[in-house]
């Protein structure tokens, strides 16, 4: 984390200041480049941290994301409630005389 940004968001009620834990690193050629993460806030996250950045080679600044473990957790569980549930469905459907 290199810095802070406050920046305005939202319309309406929904509007207001929100503050974004900005990103520095450098790419596989050594140029830097600098990123605001898809979530908002600043908790547990103190300027110097290192963080796992991901990103294209070919533009880095445009599609850098911060690597977060609960991410990949989530996509890892909703790919196996969907399969867990495409695999079971049709025996589903046979016991029950669905399909016949």
């Amino acid at each position: 984390m290199s810095r802070y940004k406050r920046e305005w968001s939202g319309a309406g009620e929904s509007a207001g200041w929100v503050t974004f834990a900005m990103v520095s690193f450098a790419d596989a050629y050594g140029n830097m480049h600098e990123c605001k993460p898809t979530r908002s806030g600043v908790r547990r996250r103190p300027i110097g941290l290192a963080v796992p950045v991901i990103y294209l080679p070919d533009s880095p600044s445009t599609t850098a994301r911060i690597d977060r473990r609960s991410d990949r957790r989530q996509r890892i569980i909703l790919g196996f409630v969907a399969s867990a549930f495409f695999i079971v469905f049709p025996f589903v459907l046979i016991a029950f005389g669905g399909v016949r």
